[in-house]
């Protein structure tokens, strides 16, 4: 799914609104519930404020697809550690055999 800069600057908009609600809003938040939102509507501030000045609607496309490349090559590592682990186990199947074969001698 790819998000255009419109829709991500109407998201943040919206994101940040809730969060200034929250923050004005409720009570009884410990300091890191306080912080945590803190830090997340500066966050959100400043990808708004990257979006403002992003050269290009097809900047977020970029993103986008640079997270599909980054799946793709996360699945290829997924799939060569289970590659590996089931070499070791078979390694270490063929181990125990060689040694119960070697304690009979």
């Amino acid at each position: 799914m790819s998000v255009s800069n419109k829709k991500a600057k109407d998201r943040i908009i919206n994101a940040l609104g809730d969060l200034y609600r929250v923050e004005r809003h409720s009570t009884g938040m410990s300091s890191a519930q306080e912080s945590a939102v803190k830090d997340a509507i500066s966050a959100l501030e400043a990808e708004y404020m990257a979006i403002l000045t992003a050269s290009g609607p097809a900047s977020y496309l970029k993103v986008t697809d640079e997270f599909k490349n980054a799946k793709s090559e996360l699945d290829t590592i997924v799939a060569e550690r289970t590659a590996i682990a089931n070499s070791f186990v078979t390694a270490a199947k063929i181990l125990g055999s060689i040694t119960q074969v070697l304690k009979l001698f």
